[in-house]
Formats: structure tokens, C-alpha cells, sequence
């Protein structure tokens, strides 16, 4: 997938820095995913470094709706506050919150 969409967005590989994959489900620090209802994840086993392994790029794993919640903020540019919630309804409930441009997680 990696290199179909390098093709479709007319990118050479080293002007990829990282790979940024949001899921649905709690996410620890090594990057394997647990507590996930709709989507079934390898227990104990990191997708980061599985992934990251596969492509050969650095790989980060984060909530998805923490990754929305940074994309609204970055969306929004500098509004001096630093501060954004936000909330996801669908197939579950999220928030996300960003205090002082940073991800809230917990």
C-alpha cells in the first residue's frame, strides 16, 4: 500500500519522514494496540515495529481520534489558545483533547 500510494501522490521514498497510522482502540507506548471492539489487533504484539519492519520507515501508532483531534488543531493555525476538544460519534464515542498543542492521553 505503502508504495501504491508513494506512486499515486508522486513521492520518492525518501521524502517520506514517517508513517502515522491512527486506530481505534487504546494505544500503549510500544505501540501495540489493545481494547480495540471493532477491529482485532495481535495481543502483546507491536504494530508500530511490525509495520515499521515491513516498509522500513519509522512507523507511530496513535488513537484515531487523538490523530483527528491534532489534525483539527493544526487545521485550525495558531489561535493563541493552544486548547481544542474533540468529540467522534459513530460506531463508538471518542474525545480528544490537545492542551498546549500537545495530546492528552489517559
Amino acid at each position: 500500500m505503502v508504495e501504491q500510494l508513494l506512486v499515486v501522490g508522486g513521492i520518492s521514498r525518501p521524502q517520506i519522514a514517517q508513517i502515522v497510522v491512527g486506530v481505534p482502540g487504546v494505544v500503549a507506548a510500544d505501540g501495540s494496540v489493545s481494547l480495540s471492539p471493532h477491529v482485532r489487533f495481535p495481543a502483546g504484539q507491536s504494530l508500530a515495529k511490525a509495520l515499521s519492519e515491513a516498509t522500513g520507515l519509522p512507523v507511530f501508532v496513535e488513537n484515531d481520534v487523538n490523530i483527528a483531534a491534532y489534525g483539527e488543531y493544526l487545521a485550525q493555525g495558531d489561535n493563541g489558545s493552544g486548547t481544542l476538544a474533540f468529540a467522534a460519534l459513530g460506531t463508538g464515542i471518542g474525545i480528544g483533547l490537545i492542551v498546549d498543542g500537545r495530546i492528552v492521553r489517559g
